[in-house]
């Protein structure tokens, strides 16, 4: 493979691409000394976002087995999480590169600058694979622990090259939830036998998933739709307007759906009470995890109606509404676990989700009333 010349890249300027534009002449023109560049460049090409977020599965999924965790333990299945995510990353940007050669959001990305060879980034995507079982080998991981293993694996490879092209995108959001829970049951496999808890935890990260695609296919709709890929909201009805999106009913009941099958869910796992809580702390949690679920439905709402008329606040509470939802999750084992791996989840997920702010949600629907 040759690399990406900028007279090679298609044009796209599509009305919504407007500020998208600005945003990156505005990027262009920041320094470019080689320390601050280079480390940008690595978080894009590693997609650090998501990195920490992966991170955290194998961790709470070890953590449904056992509520203590050896350093070893700990050390181990983030590297296997780091390992795993760059392989499902990297595979993605390098099967998905012709389509993200015309998304505006994807141009300072080093492979679709040609900073990055396609064939380097296979490579690294190719040797994770040993680097993975190695390290479940000096985990001292069971039989299980090499199955759950070859299931993420096996599932996002599939994702990867054919998930945009299949003919039903909803259950290819199934798949790629399922080879990301893949890991949660990795965790447990290393902590000890899965149990009905890490079962439910699985299917929470599936379902978690499952909303998350959905969401972040509003994000690429007009590129997605340029380049012919199936999407579920593409799937479901949603078409770009101008600068802004359309976005359907049937989407909008499917999207709750989802959200209210999550918080279906984290009240099944507070009421099997795997974790031998007492009764005030399951009470407590149950009030946590009903006021966050209020929140991820009010920020869904927000969500879909912004993207009718405010792309730039649909962005910003995507990242809003993912973690309020993934914290009602993580809230369910902060009683549970020791306090040192407590606070080694907190930080990965505050790296995650480290933007609360409530301003750009605040402006819109003031706006809103005000009739603006």
């Amino acid at each position: 493979m040759t690399p990406i010349r900028d007279h090679e890249s298609p044009t796209y300027m599509s009305p919504e691409s407007t500020s998208l534009e600005a945003s990156r002449d505005e990027a262009e023109q920041r320094p470019t000394s080689k320390g601050p560049r280079f480390i940008t460049d690595v978080k894009l090409f590693m997609r650090f976002e998501y990195m920490t977020f992966a991170a955290i599965l194998p961790l709470i999924g070890a953590s449904s087995v056992s509520a203590t965790l050896s350093g070893r333990q700990i050390f181990g299945l983030i590297a296997v999480a780091v390992s795993f995510h760059i392989y499902v990353s990297l595979l993605n940007d390098v099967a998905d590169l012709r389509l993200d050669r015309i998304n505006p959001l994807r141009a300072a990305y080093p492979l679709v600058r040609g900073a990055v060879l396609p064939s380097h980034a296979l490579t690294l995507v190719c040797v994770q694979i040993p680097i993975a079982v190695a390290l479940t080998v000096w985990l001292r991981g069971s039989g299980w622990a090499y199955v759950a293993l070859a299931l993420g694996i096996g599932l996002m490879t599939v994702y990867d090259l054919f998930g945009k092209r299949l003919p039903l995108p909803p259950l290819v959001d199934v798949m790629q939830g399922a080879g990301f829970g893949a890991m949660v049951l990795y965790g447990a496999a290393i902590a000890g036998s899965p149990t009905r808890l890490t079962l439910i935890v699985f299917l929470l990260v599936v379902v978690w998933m499952v909303l998350t695609n959905l969401l972040g296919g509003l994000r690429d709709l007009s590129t997605d739709l340029q380049f012919g890929v199936n999407t579920t909201p593409i799937f479901l009805g949603a078409r770009p307007q101008g600068s802004r999106q359309d976005i359907p009913s049937r989407m909008a009941f499917y999207a709750h759906t989802v959200q209210v099958i999550l918080i279906g869910t984290e009240v099944l796992a507070i009421f099997y009470n795997d974790f031998g809580y007492t009764p005030v702390t399951q009470v407590t949690l149950f009030v946590v995890v009903f006021i966050l679920g209020l929140i991820a439905l009010f920020l869904l709402a927000t969500l879909l109606r912004a993207a009718a008329d405010d792309r730039e606040v649909m962005m910003s509470v995507m990242g809003l509404q993912m973690a309020s939802s993934s914290l009602a999750v993580l809230a369910l084992f902060a009683p549970y676990v020791r306090i040192s791996l407590l606070l080694v989840i907190t930080l990965v997920f505050l790296s995650t989700f480290g933007d609360f702010s409530p301003p750009p949600i605040i402006r819109y629907w003031r706006n809103r009333s005000l009739g603006n």
